[in-house]
C-alpha cells in the first residue's frame, strides 16, 4: 500500500515563506481579478448578469 503524500503545508519553511509573502501573494490575485473583470466588462458590456468561476487554475 502506497504511503500517503505530504503536502508542503507540512513543511515549516513553506509554511514560513508563505506567511512572510502572503501580502504580495493577495495583491497579485487581486490584480489578476480585476484584470479579468476588464477583459470581461470589455467583451460584455452589461455585467448585469454575468457570471464568472474562477477556478484559480
Amino acid at each position: 500500500m502506497k504511503k500517503h503524500a505530504t503536502f508542503k503545508w507540512d513543511d515549516k519553511d513553506f509554511v514560513n515563506f508563505y506567511t512572510d509573502s502572503a501580502n504580495l501573494i493577495v495583491l497579485e490575485r487581486q490584480r489578476s481579478i480585476r484584470i479579468l473583470i476588464e477583459i470581461a466588462a470589455f467583451h460584455f458590456p452589461s455585467l448585469e448578469n454575468l457570471h464568472l468561476l474562477e477556478l484559480g487554475c
